[in-house]
């Protein structure tokens, strides 16, 4: 075999790593570009769930039962709009689920925590919706129990928060944004 058949050889097998670590590289850029962009997103779009302020018809896509009065209707349109408005961003949340998967092989399993805690975030704000349509209708019938506008404060606080924005759901968002920038800023920076 001649030198310059080596000297190719090595050549192509130097330029085929390089392509192949390039090509590497631009999976794990595109997928933590995109992932860290949807994060962003679903804290946007968890502000606006969360929003205290009403639109002008927000809630009434609920379907009325019988038997409500206006006063009991209008308390729980109000307590629907949070699903309503998690309607209008769920696009966000679903690609984020289904890319969980693909960061996960990318990245390892310990990449998947910020999914996992965001998706705890969004059922504890379901949960919050539904329990405050529970106690809207409690609200109507039992009228200014003690324990029922206490347990109504709290549910509020994980739905909306404080107006200044300082709360427990808003912390631990902020967190989660912190976690995913780690990952996916150094990868993005290369």
């Amino acid at each position: 075999m001649s030198i310059s058949a080596i000297a190719v050889a090595i050549v192509a097998w130097r330029g085929l790593n390089t392509w192949r670590k390039e090509l590497k590289w631009k999976k794990e850029y595109e997928i933590a570009e995109r992932v860290l962009s949807l994060f962003y997103e679903a804290r946007d779009d968890l502000r606006f769930i969360r929003n205290r302020y009403l639109r002008n018809g927000e809630g009434e896509s609920r379907k009325q039962e019988k038997g409500e009065t206006e006063e009991e209707k209008e308390l729980l349109d109000r307590a629907y709009v949070v699903f309503e408005r998690y309607e209008r961003c769920k696009k966000t949340f679903d690609e984020l689920h289904s890319l969980r998967y693909r960061f996960e092989a990318t990245f390892g399993k310990e990449t998947i925590v910020p999914f996992v805690e965001l998706n705890g975030i969004v059922n504890k704000i379901f949960w919050a919706g539904s329990t405050l349509m529970q106690k809207a209708r409690m609200e109507y019938k039992e009228r200014d129990t003690a324990q029922l506008k206490t347990e109504f404060q709290r549910v509020n606080s994980i739905l909306h928060g404080k107006k200044d924005n300082t709360n427990e759901i808003s912390a631990k968002l902020e967190n989660i944004i912190n976690r995913i920038e780690d990952i996916c800023k150094p990868i993005i920076q290369k």
